[in-house]
């Protein structure tokens, strides 16, 4: 076995480059490469290299094993490369497009702003309902043809829809009484009653749908007025 005479590691001795660290192996036993492969003395090549005649390209250096590649270049005057820019003006536009969706989409719609306002039914004979909306909590008032209010009632969102809850909305006794009393009517006729509002997207309407169970555990659905926009509450 030879010896580099450069980093002093043990190399073959057919060999005329050192593997561990790239420097030419002289056959002559000197410390400096003299002849090359074909017997002829290793020139310097028009890039520079000391290698050109071990088969180097002209200007190539062998890289000592170990060492770490050199770094990506900077741009010009030490400011972001095209690629890095790039990237941070994607960046920008994606947080953009985000906030733009949450903003006019996702803020609105599942907040069930489409239910709020005042709302008449197409038979007059049904009176209108109001859906108001307080501190993000749904109130629910019922108006009969002749003005007599009932609620506000609770409401909140379920699915794709507002259920109506037979609850009173504040602590008024006599809103309490009505609460209980419809309550009572409704299980009466189905098990677990659910009164549903949703809007049509085609047409607009308020649809008012009741929901239960018959007596036989048949699920049972009806729908029991629909409703037209009036003036939009504040």
């Amino acid at each position: 076995m030879a010896t580099c005479p450069s980093c002093g590691k043990e190399i073959r001795d057919d060999i005329w480059t050192c593997g561990y660290c790239g420097a030419p192996v002289s056959k002559t036993g000197g410390g400096a490469a003299s002849e090359g492969p074909g017997g002829g003395a290793a020139s310097e090549g028009p890039g520079g290299g000391a290698l050109s005649g071990y088969g180097y390209a002209p200007g190539f250096e062998p890289r000592p094993a170990g060492a770490p590649a050199s770094a990506p270049a900077a741009a010009p005057g030490g400011g972001l490369s095209r690629t890095t820019l790039m990237i941070l003006i994607a960046a920008v536009v994606a947080v953009v497009a985000i906030v733009a969706v949450w903003f006019f989409f996702l803020r609105t719609t599942p907040g069930g702003q489409e239910y709020l306002g005042t709302w008449t039914a197409l038979d007059q004979k049904t009176g209108s309902m109001i859906v108001a909306k307080e501190n993000g909590d749904f109130k629910i008032t019922m108006v009969s043809p002749t003005g007599t209010k009932a609620g506000p009632f609770k409401g909140s969102l379920k699915d794709d829809a507002l259920e109506l809850k037979l609850e009173a909305a504040n602590g008024d006794k006599t809103n309490k009484a009505i609460a209980s009393v419809l309550k009572t009517l409704y299980e009466a006729a189905l098990q677990d009653p659910q009164l549903l509002l949703t809007v049509n997207q085609s047409n607009g309407y308020l649809i008012f749908t009741i929901k239960g169970k018959g007596s036989d555990g048949t699920p049972v659905s009806a729908v029991a007025a629909e409703f037209t926009k009036g003036t939009p509450l504040p």
